[in-house]
């Protein structure tokens, strides 16, 4: 609620009456008490209350271009911008998605890549995916008719065991190798089968 601001002239000399500065002093009583019952509502600034018991934000947080802000149009989306190339950071050992009721996704805006980088600025490394428990699966899903492109060397860690049956395979895994032009993964390339023996 907008607050009337009063005249402090009326007030600061010796030779200021009583009739003159009444209206002001009015003035002054009535910002206190708007003040007061909008602190103690919650509600002071039109709803820009910052308490440690229950934190308020009215508006856009806004730090130097890095914005934060609740989408309410969106269906309740919290949205973090950083400003014009600035990159946001989570800066701790880890993050954590999902409630533990439903699954977390991670994915990109419209039809653009996800990357997922390690060691930012610093040499190569190796971005690492594991499985939340012993025995869980990592699942590498398509949609529809989309593939699952490897750009680079595949590298199995470990092998054991020996099928009990080496000449006849029992089925055959399809691979196929693309090209690599100015460092896009190509649409065309050679299929190739790899004996599958149990």
């Amino acid at each position: 609620m907008p607050v009337t601001l009063p005249d402090a002239s009326k007030f600061d000399s010796d030779s200021d009456t009583i009739k003159e500065s009444r209206p002001e002093l009015k003035k002054m009583a009535d910002a206190i008490n708007t003040i007061g019952a909008e602190y103690n509502a919650g509600t002071l600034g039109g709803g820009d209350l910052i308490d440690d018991a229950n934190p308020t934000l009215g508006a856009n947080l806004d730090l130097n271009n890095f914005i934060v802000t609740n989408e309410s149009s969106a269906g309740g989306d919290i949205t973090i911008r950083a400003g014009s190339g600035g990159d946001i950071y989570l800066d701790s050992n880890n993050v954590y998605l999902g409630d533990g009721i439903t699954g977390a996704i991670i994915e990109s805006v419209g039809q653009t890549p996800l990357t997922l980088g390690t060691n930012k600025g610093a040499g190569s490394s190796v971005v690492r995916i594991y499985a939340p428990s012993s025995g869980a699966d990592i699942e590498l899903r398509t949609a529809s008719s989309g593939e699952i492109l490897m750009h680079g060397p595949v590298v199995f860690e470990e092998h054991t065991g020996t099928p009990s049956n080496t000449s006849t395979p029992v089925s055959w895994l399809k691979v196929k190798v693309v090209g690599d032009s100015g460092g896009q993964i190509g649409a065309q390339g050679e299929t190739y089968y790899i004996p599958l023996h149990q």
